[in-house]
Formats: C-alpha cells, sequence, structure tokens
C-alpha cells in the first residue's frame, strides 16, 4: 500500500495525548523525538494484526502506534506496538478519521500515518472492506 501510492501530504498535526493506563500519558502528533507510524481502525481483527506487521518497517527509532474505536483483544496485540483507544473521539476528529454517516456513525475509518519529528504529516485513508 505505502509503495504503490504516492501518500497525501498534510502539515502541522495537532498534539494528542492519550490516557495509557497507569502508564500516564502518550502523546500522539505534533512534534516528538521520534517518527511515529499510526494506524487506525474500528477494530482489530486477526487479519489486521498481520497485515499491520507485514507493514511495519524494522526501524529501532519508529514508535508505532495502533488506535481503535474499541478496546483491543490481548491476543491481538503485537509485541513493540502502542495500542492507544479513541474512546472519546479525540484522534477521530482531530486527524479527520470519524466516519460520519450510519451505520458505523463515530467509528474510526482505516488509515495509515507517518507523523515526523516536526509533526508533519504523510497518510493513506483505506476502504473499510479493504484489508490494509
Amino acid at each position: 500500500l505505502l509503495e504503490d501510492d504516492p501518500l497525501d501530504i498534510g502539515y502541522s498535526t495537532p498534539k494528542l495525548l492519550f490516557s495509557v493506563g497507569e502508564d500516564g500519558l502518550y502523546q500522539v502528533g505534533g512534534q516528538t523525538s521520534q517518527v511515529q507510524l499510526v494506524f487506525s481502525l474500528p477494530t482489530v481483527t486477526p487479519r489486521d494484526k498481520e497485515l499491520i506487521y507485514e507493514m511495519t518497517p524494522s526501524v529501532e527509532t519508529l514508535q508505532k502506534v495502533v488506535i481503535t474505536s474499541h478496546s483491543v483483544d490481548p491476543l491481538l496485540k503485537l509485541e513493540g506496538y502502542v495500542y492507544l483507544w479513541d474512546q472519546e473521539g479525540l484522534f477521530g476528529e482531530s486527524f479527520g478519521m470519524a466516519i460520519a454517516s450510519e451505520p458505523l456513525k463515530g467509528e474510526l475509518a482505516k488509515g495509515v500515518f507517518i507523523i515526523t519529528t516536526d509533526g508533519s504529516l504523510f497518510y493513506r485513508q483505506i476502504p473499510l472492506d479493504h484489508p490494509f
């Protein structure tokens, strides 16, 4: 996917803070110390898990983030990835990824984002019925 078509380009991303339990807050977007690779989707299926793993380059300094509309089954989580639950719709609203029509209104659309250390954005939205 990311190799076949040019990515859309955004500009300065907002700095979003997500609560991550006992560990405090996790920042997505804005200026960060590492490039972030972010996957958004309504929920993670076994096939999505495989595709996310296959699409992720093996770069140690890359922050790997999965943001979903619902909590993720621990068996479907990949090691080394941060899983964030967009339960308040913060990511969906800020990044234009909230689905506006029924029956999935409010759910996150599928997308892949690269957010650089200065907050620049490169992304691709993906139809829900297509795998990553």
